[in-house]
């Protein structure tokens, strides 16, 4: 099974039953972990369904813009994030929503590791997520932010 995974024999029909229309990178198991990151990173706003996938969309959109180099990285981040031995040994949910408490203390554990590879994939959801956010208008706005001048 690993010769034929690494083949590319096996993933493909996962990727393609977890494809969502609608993104380009983002993938339907990793939106309940945007949403926990986005909770668990930004606990003050209040998250709504549509607020939630408007930052899903953001992320999709600034993340498709990035090099392949770096998508890569990213896509390797959310598919180690979602495999069911790292959710059991972070102890989270094998499926499902993710408790943003929970995802604080998964943030957190990273962070702490003594793997630099955990530690920099900590490092660079905490700083990627609020980054979407903090970009879009909408966020400017709820912040208090007068729009932008347009120039005429």
């Amino acid at each position: 099974m690993l010769i034929a995974w690494r083949q590319g024999v096996v993933v493909p029909a996962r990727k393609i039953t977890n494809r969502l229309s609608e993104f380009l990178f983002l993938e339907r198991s990793d939106i309940p972990l945007v949403y926990a990151l986005a909770e668990s990173l930004l606990p003050f706003k209040e998250w709504t369904t549509q607020s939630l996938t408007r930052l899903c969309t953001d992320l999709d959109h600034t993340v498709s813009l990035m090099e392949p180099s770096v998508q890569k990285e990213i896509r390797q981040l959310f598919d180690l994030l979602n495999l069911p031995v790292m959710r059991l040994w972070l102890c989270l949910p094998i499926k499902g929503a993710i408790d943003a408490s929970k995802m604080q203390v998964v943030l957190t554990k990273m962070d702490r590791s003594f793997l630099k590879d955990l530690n920099a994939a900590s490092l660079a959801l905490s700083e990627l997520i609020p980054s979407v956010y903090y970009a879009s208008l909408e966020s400017e706005i709820e912040i208090g932010y007068a729009p932008p001048v347009e120039i005429l």
